[in-house]
């Protein structure tokens, strides 16, 4: 995603240097399109990555320290992410 926010950047920097100069703005539309089509995408990487490493330490970790409404908020989270 990191990527996409550079190149998005450098399309607002081409077409505020193609301005100074008096040259019509090259359509950059296609970057911010795919920075919408990869978005679905990366939120379930992100969140599947977050499921793992949460989940070792609810099933391994000690019981006393789980925070209940954390658990809460992370499950909730992760399933309005996967749906």
């Amino acid at each position: 995603m990191g990527k996409i926010q550079e190149y998005i950047e450098l399309a607002r920097q081409f077409n505020s240097r193609e301005f100074a100069v008096g040259k019509e703005p090259t359509d950059y539309s296609a970057v911010q399109a795919m920075l919408r089509d990869f978005n679905p995408y990366y939120n379930l990487w992100k969140t599947t990555n977050k499921w793992y490493e949460l989940e070792d330490k609810w099933k391994n970790g000690d019981w006393n320290e789980l925070n209940p409404n954390e658990v809460e908020e992370e499950f909730e989270n992760s399933l309005k992410v996967v749906n």
